[in-house]
């Protein structure tokens, strides 16, 4: 009886490869298996020390056409640009306490209407996207601005023929 080495070579990496497990297998040429953010959706209260500790900020964002939406799997939108630079700005920050090891900021798509209770229970760290401080939003959380901002004021303009 002979023996084909090119067959008893793919039977040695068919069993390896049961061996190893789905998991830690790879294809030939393909790389390293590609790396998962695992999103722990527990309720989680903390300050910004509490986040870099986590290397986690949640922020929540509504979906709009102009603020935050996916395209093609892409998150778009002038939220999530924001959002970015803000994970970036994040990132420098605090670069020597992190050890080569960066801060993920993920926004999680939210209704409007939940955006502020969902922060307050702990399901989030951050709203972002085009929001109104109130009396009322403000019991329910912190709002915060630049120090270099302008207060800015809504001023509601009618035409001379309006009531």
């Amino acid at each position: 009886m002979t023996t084909c080495p090119r067959a008893f070579g793919t039977l040695v990496a068919a069993i390896l490869l049961a061996a190893c497990g789905p998991d830690t297998a790879q294809l030939p040429g393909r790389g390293p298996a590609p790396r998962a953010l695992l999103a722990d959706t527990r309720a989680w209260k903390g300050d910004v020390q509490g986040m870099v500790e986590r290397r986690q900020i949640r922020v929540l964002v509504p979906y709009s056409r102009t603020l935050y939406y996916n395209d093609r799997g892409r998150e778009r939108g002038v939220t999530a640009d924001h959002v970015r630079d803000f994970e970036r700005f994040v990132n420098q920050k605090y670069e020597k306490s992190l050890a080569r090891r960066p801060i993920t900021v993920y926004m999680i798509p939210t209704t409007r209407d939940e955006l502020f209770l969902e922060v307050a229970g702990g399901r989030g760290d951050i709203a972002a996207g085009n929001l109104t401080v109130t009396a009322a939003r403000e019991k329910i959380v912190d709002f915060v601005s630049p120090a270099t901002q302008k207060p800015v004021a809504e001023v509601v303009l009618t035409g001379p023929k309006s009531a």
